[in-house]
C-alpha cells in the first residue's frame, strides 16, 4: 500500500471515532439509573446524557452533600441513603436536606462554570447539589 492509502485509512478511521469516545476523563449522568457513570471511549453509551456530563472525580473541598429526591408515587420528597437502591426516587429532581442548605454552602453551576452560593428556602435548579463544599 502506498503511503497516501494508508494515510486516508487512518483519517477514515479517526473521523469514525465518535465524539462521546473523546471524553476521557468524564462521567456523564444516566437518567435510567439516577447516578453518572464514567465515560468509555470506544464504546457505544447510548444510555447516558452527554449534555450533563463532569470531571471524574471529586476535586478537593467536595463532599457528597446529604439530598433528598422526588418519589412520585409517594408525591413527596425522601432523603437519598447511599448504598441502598431507591428505584422509586426520582433523581434528576434532588434538593440538598433543609440541614444543609442552610450551612453556608455552595455549590457547582454548571452552566455558569463555577461555584455558587446556596440560597435557603429559594428554588436552585440550575446547581449541582451533588458538587458543594463549605464556603
Amino acid at each position: 500500500m502506498s503511503r497516501f492509502s494508508l494515510l486516508v485509512i487512518a483519517l477514515a478511521a479517526c473521523a469514525s471515532t465518535p465524539a462521546f469516545a473523546q471524553n476521557r476523563g468524564e462521567e456523564c449522568w444516566n437518567p435510567r439509573a439516577g447516578h453518572y457513570e464514567g465515560v468509555r471511549p470506544g464504546e457505544a453509551q447510548n444510555d447516558l446524557d452527554f449534555t450533563r456530563c463532569r470531571p471524574m472525580g471529586r476535586p478537593r473541598g467536595e463532599r457528597e452533600v446529604p439530598r433528598e429526591c422526588w418519589n412520585p408515587h409517594a408525591r413527596h420528597y425522601e432523603g437519598v441513603r447511599p448504598g441502598e437502591v431507591q428505584n422509586d426516587l426520582d433523581f434528576s429532581r434532588c434538593r440538598p436536606l433543609a440541614a444543609e442548605r442552610d450551612r453556608g454552602q455552595e455549590c457547582w453551576n454548571p452552566r455558569a462554570g463555577h461555584f455558587e452560593g446556596v440560597r435557603p428556602g429559594e428554588v436552585q435548579n440550575d446547581l449541582d447539589f451533588s458538587r458543594c463544599r463549605s464556603r
